[in-house]
């Protein structure tokens, strides 16, 4: 479920390289919460480390 919903926002726009106030981007949460699936697709969106 969440790697189709990562994939639908990725699809329609989200930007995978956003970064939140933290300093933390999506594919770092994605990574630390355990969600490979969704750290992938993050990543073929252009996400980076």
């Amino acid at each position: 479920m969440r790697g189709r919903r990562a994939a639908w926002l990725v699809g329609r726009g989200a930007d995978p390289r956003a970064v939140d106030p933290e300093g933390k981007t999506p594919l770092a949460a994605a990574e630390a919460a355990g969600h490979p699936e969704v750290a992938e697709i993050l990543r073929r969106g252009g996400a980076t480390a």
